[in-house]
């Protein structure tokens, strides 16, 4: 329980030292200035398994749901940084005979990222690590005959926590409203039982967002 208050502990101070030193900076001159925003939008996830054998079920993607808050602070007229909160799903599902199963995995998530602006204004790309906490891991199993459903607990299997690194392009409109599209690759090894098997999440991360201005 100390570990998992620690981790939380770590991501918030991360989000509010990020956001201090942002509202620093913008006392350091006009031309820096703070935004604060909110974003959601789905993850396409799957896992990269590697030393499964070749007996081991194709994976494949899944839907997750992904939302959280953002701070931004400009470095100069084309280069800003942001750092996010984010509660973010991943996992993967498969098929065999008469059974489909799912692993259901939800992160908080802090993406530090640098951001690139183009002359073409509220158009940018962006690049960053991100440092995830496991929240919860599920499996769960539906079965055709007979047709019934069970969910059981994984967390066990899984670390606490993830590194991974992030790559996207945004558009914010005039209004405040933004699109974006991303990829995360995971970075470190999650799976937690010993052995030779590695695994690691990706996605394709598709948010729509507000910025206050």
């Amino acid at each position: 329980m100390e570990t998992i208050k620690r981790e939380i502990l770590l991501l918030v101070i991360s989000f509010a030292s990020f956001s201090a030193f942002s509202q620093g900076g913008k006392e350091e001159g006009r031309k820096q200035h703070v935004k604060f925003g909110l974003h959601a939008g789905i993850n396409i996830a799957n896992q990269a398994m590697t030393n499964l054998g070749d007996t081991h079920p194709p994976l494949t993607s899944v839907t997750r749901f992904n939302a959280g808050i953002f701070s931004e602070i400009p470095f100069t007229s084309n280069f800003a940084g942001q750092t996010e909160i984010n509660y973010s799903g991943m996992g993967f599902q498969q098929n065999v005979t008469g059974t489909h199963g799912e692993d259901l995995l939800y992160y908080l998530s802090v993406p530090v990222i640098i951001k690139y602006k183009f002359l073409l204004k509220g158009f940018a790309i962006y690049a960053g690590p991100q440092y995830s906490y496991l929240v919860s891991a599920k499996v769960k199993y539906e079965f055709s005959f007979p047709p019934s459903e069970k969910k059981n607990d994984i967390k066990s299997f899984y670390k606490s926590s993830e590194l991974a690194g992030i790559t996207g392009v945004e558009y914010f409109f005039p209004n405040g409203f933004g699109i974006s599209a991303s990829y995360q690759r995971g970075f470190s090894n999650i799976f937690d039982v010993p052995g030779d098997i590695t695994v690691r999440n990706h996605a394709f991360i598709f948010k729509i967002g507000y910025c206050f201005d």
